[in-house]
């Protein structure tokens, strides 16, 4: 009920800006580098951050020359890798186990940014909340021994929230090259809610995101 109240309240205090706001529409494509962080801490072995992507599409109302606000909706895939050994006195052998989390979602982030504008090049930084669906999430898990390997996938749906609500900072610069302005962008998303619906402990995700934007 309360982030019903708070789309509802955002919602209204966007109506207003966006109203005479010129408007331009664009895509982008990324590469994010994912910290999930877990309590309590994995018992044994390495949890790592892990490279992955993310791709989308969004508005960018610019309210007036050194404000605007920006609404996207992105595609999201989020990992880590935990890697560990252990030794099965069962069986007398040290096993190696790798490992990756990988989840997917779709992200509504909605940005408020202020802008330094020049001839050119616009330079702008930005803050604001990030909504997202989990759509799902699998961990590969491959286990090795005396030179052989196996692999399996678990699926950790249903012991994953399915909202999440994270901070986003971002900052870039915005090329106008006249019909298509460039817009290379740094972000920061700090993950705010425990993903983990076990209740077992918590799980929090939050990641960096390298943006190529193209604008129209």
């Amino acid at each position: 009920m309360r982030k019903k109240f708070l789309l509802l309240g955002i919602a209204l205090l966007l109506l207003p800006a966006t109203t005479n706001a010129q408007i331009r529409g664009g895509f982008k494509i990324g590469g994010n580098l994912n910290f999930a962080s877990f309590e309590p801490d994995v018992p044994v072995g390495d949890l790592s951050s892990a490279v992955s992507f993310n791709f989308g599409g969004g508005l960018d109302f610019d309210v007036s020359k050194n404000f605007g606000i920006e609404v996207n909706l992105l595609y999201n895939n989020h990992k880590a890798e935990w890697d560990y050994r252990g030794f099965d006195p069962y069986y007398g052998l040290w096993f190696d186990y790798d490992i990756t989390f990988s989840m997917h979602s779709l992200s509504l982030p909605v940005l408020a940014k202020v802008k330094f504008p020049s001839r050119q090049v616009t330079p702008f930084l930005g803050i604001g909340p990030e909504f997202s669906l989990t759509l799902s999430h699998k961990a590969k898990v491959k286990i090795s021994a005396n030179g052989l390997s196996d692999e399996t996938t678990v699926d950790m749906g249903d012991t994953t929230e399915a909202v999440n609500f994270a901070v986003t900072l971002c900052g870039g610069v915005d090329i106008n090259l006249h019909k298509v302005i460039l817009s290379p962008e740094l972000r920061f998303s700090l993950g705010l809610v425990d993903l983990d619906s076990s209740e077992i402990g918590t799980a929090r995700n939050s990641q960096i995101v390298f943006f190529f934007g193209v604008k129209f």
